[in-house]
């Protein structure tokens, strides 16, 4: 979520710069971020899901790196040619600009690869505005203090929706409907196969309720390992199924944060930047074949 903040506004203003399409480059933030995500050390997703069936961290990782590189290079490769496209389509006089007016986005982007918590990155990239602004001429403190409330004034909301949404989830949680749907599911269980599909099923569902991968993952680690086990599906491709199917989800549900974010900024239609979203897409289908051939599945010890 740092990460998406920190980099769908300068992906989208970047974008808008340089005259190519904002709903792509939204769209790539968002599977920048759920890719770096499900293969970081320090992802939490990550974290809870080698805690919940006892696996090492770093074998997660390896899986869920083979299994995201196709989605990634494909989603890589079209890009390239869409973008390369729109150049030779879009004019690209859009205003004449310095190393020094593009600064602040550089500040933001460096500063977010470092680890910094992610308000006080934000802070320091607004702050860069103002003083290069001012000190340029090309904007005044008291127009610098106008975008910055203007800008406040259009996530309220974000914030709003943000929070109706988080009350609806209490209740179903509340009102144990995600138990109901767990017990339901398991009852359809015949083999690994039909387990493999319901571990990644039940995950993404969660995910997409829940509004958050690493709650979905801890909700479904328990029970995940102990049908792993019963059916001799290796831990590590039990997490990997948790981690990739949630994220893969999460960044196509039309009310997820990532995706107002993008919407917000980039000035967006759902419809619009889900057209860009070949990354997900490609990382589910992927996840299914995975299952369906039974790929990955017997435990090997490292």
């Amino acid at each position: 979520m740092g990460t998406q903040v920190a980099i769908i506004p300068v992906a989208i203003a970047l974008a808008n710069g340089a005259g190519i399409n904002s709903a792509m480059a939204g769209a790539a933030a968002i599977a920048g971020a759920y890719f770096g995500d499900s293969i970081a050390f320090i992802s939490s997703t990550l974290i809870v899901a080698s805690n919940g069936v006892g696996e090492k961290i770093r074998n997660i990782a390896k899986l869920n790196f083979l299994i995201s590189l196709p989605a990634i290079i494909i989603t890589t490769v079209l890009y390239a040619l869409i973008s390369a496209g729109d150049l030779n389509t879009t004019s690209t006089s859009h205003g004449a600009y310095t190393f020094v007016t593009i600064l602040p986005y550089i500040v933001v982007i460096g500063l977010s690869l470092t680890g910094m918590n992610v308000v006080l990155v934000l802070a320091l990239g607004i702050a860069s505005t103002g003083i290069i602004g001012i000190f340029s001429g090309t904007i005044g403190f008291f127009e610098w203090t106008q975008a910055m409330s203007s800008g406040m004034e259009s996530m309220f909301f974000l914030a709003v929706f943000s929070s109706l949404v988080s009350g609806l989830i209490e209740l179903i949680e509340y009102y144990r409907g995600i138990d109901w749907l767990l017990k339901f599911l398991m009852t359809k269980i015949k083999g690994a196969r039909s387990c493999e599909y319901l571990i990644s099923i039940v995950t993404a569902m969660i995910s997409g309720a829940t509004l958050n991968n690493t709650v979905a993952v801890i909700i479904t680690a328990p029970i995940a390992k102990e049908l792993g086990d019963k059916y001799s599906i290796s831990r590590k491709k039990v997490a990997s199924l948790m981690t990739i199917f949630s994220s893969g989800v999460l960044s196509l549900v039309p009310y997820d944060s990532s995706v107002l974010l993008a919407q917000k900024y980039g000035d967006l239609d759902y419809l619009d930047l889900i057209k860009y979203s070949y990354y997900p897409f490609i990382l589910l289908i992927t996840g299914l074949l995975i299952i369906q051939f039974g790929l990955f599945t017997s435990d090997q010890k490292e």
